[in-house]
């Protein structure tokens, strides 16, 4: 009989974020993380719709306001054509309305983007599919 050996799980995102800071800075706080890893980057939203139908990602995290679309927008697109991919959108605007908003259109959760990274990794180990 063979041995059974354990395959690490992976949660695999696509990263939505137009502003470089922003997105060094997750890059970073996922670097440290044994269990999640970045399969795409895009800045753009129809960017990173088009490598969420390659890359067929877990999550993704996006940021709600983009250059070409917002992140309602992208989860309401992934919630019809691709509804096994969780979307996590991200603002730096707190207004409980924007949350309701996300949600309605498909997002998984909203989260504030504070600085503090907790609130973005607990939410992509609890929707991850």
């Amino acid at each position: 009989m063979l041995a059974q050996t354990h395959q690490p799980s992976f949660i695999r995102i696509v990263l939505i974020e137009d502003n470089d800071t922003t997105q060094s800075l997750l890059d970073r706080y996922f670097s440290i993380e044994d269990d999640i890893v970045v399969i795409g980057r895009a800045s753009r939203g129809w960017d990173g719709l088009e490598m969420v139908r390659r890359l067929h990602p877990d999550l993704v995290l996006t940021d709600y306001n983009l250059p070409d679309i917002n992140g309602n927008l992208i989860a309401s697109t992934l919630q019809t054509k691709m509804p096994d991919v969780a979307v996590v959108v991200m603002s730096v605007d707190s207004d409980p309305r924007l949350a309701d908003q996300s949600r309605r259109s498909g997002a998984r959760a909203f989260v504030v983007k504070d600085g503090d990274p907790e609130p973005i990794l607990k939410a992509i180990r609890r929707y991850a599919c």
